[in-house]
């Protein structure tokens, strides 16, 4: 059960990674920018806390 609580509050920091992730894109769109370099960052900022892309 401690395995799964401790899996389960990293999933929910990722979550809310994710969410300030998208507010900080309302200021993008706010701003006038491209729609296709919200859905960029959006992707990449999800595959990287999800550990699907490594930091350079």
């Amino acid at each position: 059960l401690e395995c799964e609580l401790y899996t389960l509050s990293i999933a929910m920091q990722a979550f809310i990674e994710i969410m300030e992730k998208i507010a900080q894109i309302d200021e993008i769109v706010k701003n006038n920018k491209n729609f296709s370099n919200i859905i960029t960052t959006l992707r990449s900022t999800t595959q990287e806390l999800l550990g699907f892309r490594c930091e350079s």
